[in-house]
């Protein structure tokens, strides 16, 4: 397969996984969190492939034309939203049984990144 076939599989995986992600209800709590755990491990793999553009664009980043510093800008609020979705996910998860006093903020956050 070639390359750019790849990525956009990729893409596609990432998209469908996100949209089934807001639905609970529809995939249960288990398979909620397995995949977004796999769809963290896809965005992971998207950041991997697209790092040479992201390491030019840091670089140069003062020298870049307008609309890809607010590409790059939008990217890395994407990226940090995507982790935070993460992160927050992974701290409510039953997977870790932590004792959250705070569970309804922490839903909160969760959401709200999402």
């Amino acid at each position: 397969m070639k390359k750019q076939n790849l990525k956009w599989a990729l893409n596609g995986v990432l998209y469908i996984g996100f949209l089934l992600l807001f639905y609970l209800d529809l995939t249960g709590l288990p398979v909620h969190q397995w995949l977004g755990v796999g769809v963290g491990v896809c965005c992971l793999l998207h950041l991997l492939q697209h790092s040479a553009w992201v390491k030019t664009t840091l670089s140069k980043f003062t020298q870049m034309p307008g609309r890809t510093q607010i590409n790059f800008m939008v990217d890395t609020a994407i990226a940090l939203g995507i982790g935070a979705i993460l992160i927050s996910g992974l701290i409510m998860s039953t997977w870790f049984n932590l004792p959250l006093n705070n569970y309804a903020t922490w839903s909160v956050l969760h959401t709200a990144f999402a």
